[in-house]
Formats: C-alpha cells, sequence, structure tokens
C-alpha cells in the first residue's frame, strides 16, 4: 500500500471526490435519513483522502469525532421522524424548534460539528487532514484539497438546509399541536452524544502522537493545541462556512434561481444521483442476458445435450446397432464366422504376397 504512489495518488482522488460529489446529492435530497446518510459517506471521503496522504491518525481522528456527531445527528432524524408519526420529508416539516426544543439544540451542535465550526470537534478533525493535505506540495494534493474544500461548502449548505427545513420556517404538515419532544430515554442519548460531540475533538494531541501503523505514519502539521486554533481560524475551511451560508441564504431563503440550459441540466444530473441507479441497471441486465446466452449455449448445448445427455444418446444407438445383429438363429452366426474367417486369410494372405 505504501509502496507505489499511483495507489496512494488514486485512494487520494477518490476520497476527494466522493467527499464532493455525494455530498451534492444531498443538497437535493428531502428524505431526512437519506441527506443524513449521504453527509455519511462525504465525510467517509475525507477519511479515504487522509489514508491517501498516509495520513492515517488524521483519517482515524475524523472517525473518532464524526462517530458521535452524525450518531447524534442520526439520532436526532428518529426523534424527529417519531415525533411527526414517522414522517421523513423535510418539505413537510418546518417550525419544529418549539415543539422539539433538546433536539433543536442537539441538532444544532450536530450541525455546528459537521461544518466544522470553530472549536468543535469536526472543526479540529477535518482542519488537520485539510492541513495535512495541502503539505504534500503536489498537483495531486492540490486538487484533491480543492475539493475537499469544495465539498465543506456544500456540506455547509445541506447542514443549514436541513436546519432550516426542519425547525425553521412555517410549518407544513398535519396536527402541529400533537407534535411533542420524546421521553428521556431518547433526549438523554442526544444531550450525552452533544457533550461528547463538542468535546472529542480537543483528544486532538493524542490522535496526532498516536503511532497506530508501524510504517507510513505521516507527520502531521500540529505544532501545538493554541497555534492549531489559531490557523484554523483563519484557515480555509473557516472561510467555507461564510461562502456556505451566503449560498445557503441566497438559494433557499431569497428563492435565488438559475435559469440556465447548463445550470437545469446539471441540477437533473444531480437530482437523478449521476444516473448510478440506472447505470447500475443496464450493468445487470447485461450481465444477465450474457449469462443467459452463455447458460444455454455451453450449459445447455454442450454440458447437457452432448455430454451429460449425449454420451448416453450415443452408446445406446450403439447398443441398437449390436443389439440388431444378435438375432438367435444359427445361419446368422454361422455366416458371421465364415465372414470373419475369409477377412482373416484375406488380410494374411496380402502380407504375406
Amino acid at each position: 500500500y505504501e509502496l507505489t504512489d499511483f495507489t496512494l495518488d488514486f485512494i487520494l482522488i477518490i476520497g476527494a471526490s466522493t467527499a464532493f460529489f455525494i455530498g451534492l446529492l444531498a443538497i437535493f435530497e428531502n428524505d431526512i435519513k437519506k441527506i443524513i446518510a449521504y453527509s455519511t459517506i462525504s465525510q467517509l471521503g475525507y477519511m479515504v483522502a487522509a489514508l491517501g496522504i498516509s495520513a492515517y491518525t488524521a483519517s482515524f481522528f475524523h472517525l473518532f469525532t464524526h462517530a458521535f456527531f452524525k450518531a447524534l445527528l442520526f439520532l436526532c432524524a428518529g426523534s424527529i421522524i417519531m415525533s411527526l408519526n414517522h414522517n421523513q420529508d423535510i418539505r413537510m416539516m418546518g417550525g419544529l424548534k418549539e415543539k422539539l426544543p433538546i433536539t433543536y439544540k442537539c441538532f444544532i451542535v450536530g450541525t455546528l460539528c459537521i461544518i466544522g465550526f470553530p472549536l468543535t470537534s469536526g472543526f479540529f478533525s477535518k482542519d488537520l487532514i485539510l492541513l495535512s493535505i495541502l503539505s504534500k506540495e503536489n498537483t495531486i494534493s492540490f486538487v484533491a484539497y480543492n475539493l475537499l474544500i469544495l465539498s465543506s461548502i456544500v456540506t455547509t449548505v445541506y447542514s443549514l438546509r436541513l436546519l432550516y427545513f426542519v425547525f425553521h420556517g412555517r410549518y407544513k404538515g398535519k396536527d402541529l399541536d400533537k407534535i411533542s419532544e420524546q421521553s428521556f430515554l431518547i433526549t438523554i442519548p442526544l444531550i450525552t452524544l452533544s457533550v461528547l460531540s463538542l468535546i472529542s475533538g480537543y483528544m486532538i494531541e493524542f490522535f496526532v502522537s498516536m503511532p497506530i501503523f508501524i510504517y507510513g505514519i505521516s507527520s502531521m502539521p500540529y505544532d501545538g493545541f493554541i497555534s492549531f486554533i489559531i490557523s484554523g481560524i483563519f484557515s480555509a475551511l473557516t472561510l467555507t462556512l461564510f461562502l456556505g451560508y451566503y449560498i445557503f441564504l441566497k438559494i433557499y431563503q431569497k428563492k435565488w434561481s438559475f435559469k440556465n440550459n447548463l445550470i437545469n441540466s446539471l441540477y437533473l444530473i444531480i437530482k437523478s444521483k449521476y444516473k448510478f441507479d440506472e447505470f447500475f441497471i443496464i450493468c445487470f441486465l447485461t450481465i444477465k442476458k450474457i449469462s443467459i446466452i452463455f447458460a444455454y449455449k455451453f450449459d445447455i448445448t454442450f454440458i447437457d445435450n452432448m455430454l451429460v445427455n449425449g454420451f448416453p444418446k450415443q452408446i445406446n444407438n450403439f447398443s441398437r446397432i449390436l443389439k440388431s445383429t444378435s438375432t438367435g438363429y444359427i445361419y446368422h452366426y454361422a455366416f458371421s464366422i465364415v465372414f470373419s474367417i475369409v477377412v482373416i486369410i484375406g488380410i494374411i494372405l496380402m502380407r504375406i504376397l
């Protein structure tokens, strides 16, 4: 893994492109669980990108922090779905911050962590990955770094969109009066995960210095806790928060629309999940047709008809011929003996002469 540069570069690009392109899907998704699921895949892209530069500790650190705030977001989504009688469409939500105050505050914590707001866990782990990739100073790393910066903007947009559609604005569903916060069995885990999401990033020094692999550990661009925070606040990750917030306001609150055929085409492509489902269906149907043809030509025609059933049929045909020669009449056997003797004598005479 470490001895091939192509493999590492390939992993780096796969991780960075996954973080960006899967994040785009979350912007146009309306199912609350699918949005968070796409977000999970996007964050996994950060971890894989870190593996592509041998920053194993940074990747593991983001896995650690991400576990808390993503679990928090998923459980918040579960609390919302249960309170809304299993409705998962965010277009039918809105104005729930008064009805679900604990879930709302916990959801804000998870949102701040995933967008990398300063001093949250996502701020430490995401910025460490970005700084590690930027420190490589080569073309592939530069491309991956820019993809991850764009991914951070996308993360801010879909996270704020989700928060706004669910908790702000006007409620668009039914039976608003029946909506209430869940029991302490739900809210206590949310509060616990909120605390862990906020403080887990402060274990950065432990992860940076932890030799989890004996070979290929990349040195982390970490010069101390305070200096890391100061540099992180003035880094590109913080800038993405402002850019993402600006784009969010333009698109969702001020109803910013694009009247452009190219933009509309890109929107349709993203909305269709890049046609991956159709691509997989086409591949499946193609493989199925090839399998049917191969099974018919090879399995049925060759193996069944020629080998399994063919040989016994030929043996049966040959046995019928032999059977027809066994009539039971003496003069038939006498003729066969005389004919055989004549043939044998003829062969002997041909060899003598």
